[in-house]
């Protein structure tokens, strides 16, 4: 579990990175910030991001398996392909502004190792234990 730090990049290249939401939901939030006409666009990935934290912990709340697991299981897996098709779209807007774009290129870039909870449930979603399952 690692944050954007650029070392990490240097590391061997056979480590898998789970990089880190909090960190990710910080580039949106300073984009929105910093850019009052992407206020509204942030705030919408905000929501999503909260939303896969809840979905996230409602899979980790469940036994491995149940119905409640599976349930909980398919839901954040259509975040994920859903948010995946929200930015590629998003990408191709020619009217995109730079600091959104800079924020979703960030995404498309790290989205193996933002992802990697779903193959590992063991995976947390941030390196930041100082933050509740509800940012």
């Amino acid at each position: 579990m690692t944050d954007f730090y650029a070392a990490y990049r240097a590391l061997v290249t056979d480590i898998l990175h789970a990089w880190c939401w909090a960190h990710i939901r910080r580039k949106f939030l300073q984009a929105g910030a910093s850019v009052e006409a992407l206020s509204a666009w942030s705030y919408r990935w905000i929501l999503r991001i909260q939303d896969l934290y809840a979905r996230h912990a409602a899979r980790q709340a469940a036994e491995v398996g149940s119905a409640d697991w599976q349930a909980a299981e398919a839901a954040l897996r259509d975040w994920v392909t859903e948010s995946a098709t929200l930015w590629h779209q998003e990408l191709q807007d020619p009217d995109l502004l730079p600091r959104a774009r800079a924020v979703l290129e960030t995404v498309e870039r790290q989205w193996a190792g933002l992802t990697l909870f779903l193959t590992d449930p063991l995976v947390a979603l941030d390196n930041n234990e100082a933050l509740s399952p509800g940012i």
